[in-house]
């Protein structure tokens, strides 16, 4: 049917039909545009979970990994931005660049990482006294990463710890170096610690299954057991400290 024009508000005028059957008040108000969602907020540094030392390896239902010599190190990443932290919350990026950069690929939107950098040798051991050497440094320098404490907005914290190991895993799958994934060992304690002295590794830790990640806690559900060898190689590095200073 066609549209009958309309008068306007002066006698004798015929307006002509408004397009698209608008009405003038349609066509001067209009709906607020939906407002921006908020940010989500930054990503804080968490305080590492603890190992308490031990004489002997607990028996059971435990994880086992290689003790990394080197130095504990947390990885911020935020919208392919990251950042690398010490254990103390203070910065390493400069110090360890191509690690940072790598971490800001990882495959995800936000995540916090714990972890060792350490240097290898050529026998794939960590050596400590090359992680310290900036300019002459032989060693490969790697990211071994052993938790997940935050992934895409959900916090891990309180999830078992072989569900966070498995997420992990997947996260660095395809990240390749300088960035690793401290696998499980796999056999019983006497066997482990025979290994790692025979290999010259600085020791094993323990971790209980199903257990949460507790950030500055050394209660007990991390142990670590270290090689006397490891032991008494950082004595000498402490005295010879201590004497040059």
């Amino acid at each position: 049917m066609a549209k009958t024009p309309r008068r306007s508000a002066k006698a004798g005028k015929v307006s002509p039909p408004p397009r698209n059957g608008a009405t003038p008040r349609s066509r001067e108000v209009a709906d607020p545009p939906a407002p921006a969602p908020a940010p989500a907020p930054s990503l804080d540094f968490i305080e590492p979970m603890l190992c308490l030392p031990v004489e002997t390896l607990p028996k059971g239902n435990w994880l086992y990994e290689i003790k990394w010599d080197g130095y504990r190190a947390q990885g911020i990443v935020e919208r392919s931005r990251s950042r690398l932290l010490s254990r103390n919350g203070t910065s390493l990026a400069a110090d360890f660049p191509d690690i940072a950069k790598a971490l800001a690929k990882l495959d995800c939107w936000r995540a916090i990482v714990d972890g060792e950098i350490v240097a290898l040798d050529e026998t794939g051991r960590a050596d400590f006294q090359q992680l310290q050497q900036k300019k002459n440094r032989t060693a490969a320098v790697r990211l071994v990463l052993f938790d997940l404490l935050h992934l895409d907005g959900e916090d891990l914290l309180d999830e078992p710890l072989e569900a966070r190991r498995t997420l992990l895993q997947r996260l660095v799958r395809d990240a390749g170096p300088p960035l690793m994934y401290s696998g499980e060992l796999h056999g019983g304690p006497e066997a482990l610690i025979s290994s790692a002295a025979a290999l010259r590794l600085e020791g094993i830790i323990a971790k209980k299954r199903g257990s949460r990640y507790l950030p500055d806690n050394r209660k007990g559900s991390w142990v670590k057991y270290q090689t006397e060898r490891t032991e008494a190689k950082h004595l000498r590095y402490a005295q010879i400290r201590s004497l040059k200073a």
